[in-house]
């Protein structure tokens, strides 16, 4: 890493490195090195920042489960919002101050609202629309609130399909041409066998694009289906699957 730095100074002007404090041996040792190649009178530098951690202790960073990329490729802004929506309460108010630019007299009445109203999730909402602006654009956070929106209210029709499966992403889909509701249960994942699917229709819980299942032998295919392309499957109130139709 000393190398790096001597070699990013020397030929690409770089006067300053960042990194968590437990890259300060690192940055001081390429900062050395700086000095003694090309002199004591060089302007090299180092900032190091202490290391983040979430509520529980783990890193914040790439080596842990559930990070974020700034490269929309590998992490859709999307994605990236809905990251920074679903901070912890613990977490918040802190990440707005290391993150963003709010103001701390702005952070601090979050703070308040947030201790009188915590399922209002004020915090996490300004925390991720600062970092989906700041990284992406205002468009972008405009795309994700949208459709975050419209999967709270379940209007799935407003949705383009690959919305829809953003939003879905975690959910088990499957590429079909048609299936009965039985099978479509069990292959999601809903349903432990055809016995268990068959007492989750009778007793009223299964729903296809927001319908409630009367038949046990319905048939799924894209006569039914949302924009002709896909069915929400939908066990109880949280459990889902997708079926995308041939």
């Amino acid at each position: 890493q000393a190398l790096d730095y001597y070699h990013l100074y020397k030929e690409h002007q770089v006067t300053l490195q960042v990194g968590g404090t437990e890259q300060w041996g690192n940055i001081t040792a390429g900062l050395d090195l700086i000095r003694r190649l090309l002199g004591s009178e060089e302007q090299a530098y180092g900032l190091c920042w202490d290391l983040i951690t979430k509520s529980d202790g783990t890193k914040f960073g790439k080596t842990e489960s559930g990070a974020v990329w700034l490269d929309p490729e590998k992490t859709s802004p999307y994605a990236f919002y809905q990251f920074w929506l679903n901070t912890a309460d613990a977490d918040a108010i802190r990440y707005l101050k290391k993150f963003t630019f709010v103001s701390l007299d702005e952070i601090e009445s979050l703070a308040k609202q947030m201790q009188s109203a915590p399922e209002q999730r004020v915090a996490q909402k300004r925390l991720a629309k600062e970092m989906t602006i700041l990284i992406h654009s205002k468009q972008a956070y405009d795309n994700a609130v949208r459709v975050s929106d419209a999967l709270f209210r379940q209007d799935y029709e407003s949705l383009k399909v690959e919305e829809l499966l953003e939003g879905f992403q975690d959910v088990a889909k499957l590429q079909v041409s048609s299936m009965g509701i039985l099978d479509a249960l069990v292959e999601l994942q809903l349903a432990t066998s055809k016995s268990e699917a068959r007492r989750f229709v009778e007793s009223g819980g299964v729903t296809v694009n927001n319908q409630k299942v009367d038949s046990l032998d319905t048939i799924l295919d894209s006569s039914s289906a949302i924009k002709g392309a896909f069915s929400i499957v939908r066990r109880g109130k949280k459990q889902y699957g997708i079926l995308l139709f041939d």
